[in-house]
């Protein structure tokens, strides 16, 4: 029998052929449109961060001459900042240091370049990364590069540079020692004693007579008498923050978000454990305006200045008012994480969960110099020895032995 290639074989074979060439076509043209949207994609990122960078510039020039400081820059790059803070009442050191002097100067390198990741391995599992409640080093570890403070150190000098404040005073007060004074002067009552909660805790009523003796031979004691609700602040930190500086979902940082952040610590129903012996020497933190924060602390403290300055500020849009839905919420969740900071959680500001290896994300809208990676990867390999691997095999780039508990 005869085979034929006929018309309509002929008709088929073309149709095929007209299929392939459009699928291969079309794969052409998502791989072109994907190229094309990567490079969209990296364009508007590096668009952000250029940005970011000139509104904190912007912001930084009209706080200038708001304050008729001259715009000149100077030696360190602040461009008049202590005179600024002069013009404003505030005191800090003569020469405030460029928060970001360190990163400028590895920027300028020649062999300097951003990208890449950062992969670090954790000797231990995370169980929280939730600012505040978060108990381990490594979950700490983490949100700080998601949370910023008011200033910080400069780890060459131990200069205190700015970082989310410009600039701040100090005023101790000097009528608070006399009006403590005159205060422990005054006997103590046997009703303010029967109201203390340790007369209360008694176990019977001859542990409360007992509390009742010693107390009032006691005398009143200067750490009751400086938390007295008339008391005076012994010493007051005010802090003017930055223009311009936004959380990575884009809402604005305020003085209110401080005043928030002291209010959480402070909760009686938080779960913020060691913060609560911060809370414990201040009296208040109050915004006097939408960029001036002031912390009045209740007693002369060394370490009142280190206490404010290095405040965690976090969002109060975010994590909510501070009613029992959202304390709940803040306690239980494990990855509540969004702050101001240089990174942000990949997969969103609450979806992390334990269990799984942490990654966070560039923040685009950072207001200072970008950091150099695009990502920074965490994960967790509890074995030295399979640490040791994964570093031979350059699956990660650090290796560090776990200390023994």
């Amino acid at each position: 029998m005869n085979q034929r290639f006929g018309f309509k074989d002929l008709l088929l074979s073309a149709l095929l052929l007209a299929i392939l060439v459009s699928i291969w076509l079309g794969m052409k043209q998502a791989d072109r449109q994907h190229t094309q949207l990567l490079s969209i994609g990296e364009g508007v990122k590096q668009q952000a961060g250029a940005q970011a960078r000139l509104e904190r510039q912007l912001a930084d020039l009209q706080d200038r001459l708001d304050a008729g400081v001259p715009v000149a820059a100077t030696a360190n790059g602040n461009g008049g900042a202590a005179a600024l803070a002069d013009a404003g009442g505030f005191a800090p050191p003569a020469t405030l240091p460029d928060a970001f002097a360190e990163r400028k100067r590895v920027q300028a390198a020649p062999n300097y370049a951003t990208g890449d990741w950062l992969v670090e391995a954790f000797p231990v599992n995370v169980a929280k990364i939730t600012p505040l409640t978060a108990r381990d080093a490594y979950g700490t570890a983490v949100a700080s590069y998601v949370i910023e403070s008011l200033v910080t150190r400069d780890v060459d000098t131990f200069e205190w540079t700015p970082r989310l404040a410009m600039s701040w005073k100090s005023e101790p007060n000097p009528d608070w020692q006399t009006w403590i004074d005159a205060r422990l002067a005054d006997p103590l009552t046997e009703a303010e004693v029967r109201a203390e909660p340790a007369f209360e805790a008694a176990e019977d009523d001859a542990a409360r007579a007992a509390y009742l003796d010693r107390r009032l031979k006691e005398g009143r004691r200067l750490e009751d008498a400086a938390r007295e609700p008339d008391a005076p602040p012994a010493v007051t930190h005010t802090f003017r923050l930055r223009r311009g500086v936004t959380f990575s979902d884009g809402e604005p940082l305020t003085a209110q978000d401080v005043v928030f952040t002291y209010d959480l610590m402070s909760h009686p129903e938080a779960d913020v454990g060691p913060y609560k012996i911060v809370t414990d020497q201040l009296q208040s933190v109050t915004a006097l305006d939408d960029r001036t924060v002031a912390f009045a602390f209740n007693q002369p403290y060394f370490d009142s200045f280190q206490t404010a300055a290095g405040f965690p500020v976090l969002p109060a849009h975010f994590y909510g008012p501070l009613d029992p839905e959202h304390l709940d919420r803040l306690n239980g969740t494990p990855g509540l994480l969004l702050g101001s900071g240089p990174y942000k959680v990949a997969v969103g500001p609450e979806a992390w969960s334990p269990g799984t290896e942490i990654v966070l994300d560039r923040n685009d809208r950072y207001w200072g110099e970008p950091p150099a990676f695009d990502k920074l990867v965490f994960r967790e390999i509890t074995s030295d020895s399979a640490r040791f691997t994964a570093f031979k095999n350059g699956d990660v780039d650090s290796f560090d032995r776990a200390i023994p508990e």
